[in-house]
């Protein structure tokens, strides 16, 4: 397995070295988490969601218009856009699905757009109060990427070329100052 990180910028117009971190914004109460696979990596529609300053178990939101684990998920505090994923894990089909929530009001997923590539385990995914990635993941037949897809979280569409990370890589991590993406780990 390899390991190592790689940052990204959100095009905010500051360059390397000039970028300043943002005030820390609090984005809400809700936590959501979409999809997902069980038994047999047998995919899954659920999407549920906690209040992140109290304890208990998840409450039921919604369902995913595509079953499916191994998304990425973005947000901007308001709307959830979840992208890839796949279908199965052996033999998966991978997914160039985007689908988008309204975090404050329950429900299913709505059509966003697409994915540039189609992938799976795509976990990476990042954003900011506007552009979501998703960086990374496998293809239909567990090749790693190196792709690095953006969107404007609040206009659905498909994705656009962002560019690529320094290495192909799948089932990374990654995080983001609102300024900056940085992706971290997976393997190679």
């Amino acid at each position: 397995m390899a390991f190592g990180y790689q940052v990204l910028g959100f095009g905010s117009g500051a360059s390397a070295g000039e970028a300043t971190a943002p005030e820390v914004a609090w984005l809400g109460a809700r936590g959501v988490f979409c999809g997902g696979t069980i038994t047999d990596n047998e995919p899954i529609n659920v999407i549920e969601y906690i209040t992140i300053a109290s304890t208990g178990n998840a409450t039921d939101f919604g369902d995913v218009i595509t079953g499916r684990g191994g998304g990425g998920a973005c947000s901007n505090g308001s709307r959830l856009v979840y992208g890839g994923g796949g279908t199965k894990y052996a033999g998966t089909k991978a997914l160039n699905v985007i689908e988008y929530l309204t975090i404050g009001s329950l429900g299913n997923t709505s059509d966003f757009g697409d994915l540039t590539v189609t992938r799976r385990q795509v976990a990476a995914a990042a954003s900011n109060a506007t552009i979501g990635m998703w960086l990374g993941g496998h293809d239909g037949a567990g090749s790693t990427q190196n792709t690095v897809d953006k969107v404007n979280i609040a206009s659905t569409g498909n994705a656009t070329d962002h560019g690529d990370l320094s290495m192909t890589k799948g089932n990374g991590s990654a995080t983001s100052n609102g300024t900056r993406a940085v992706y971290a780990g997976g393997d190679g």
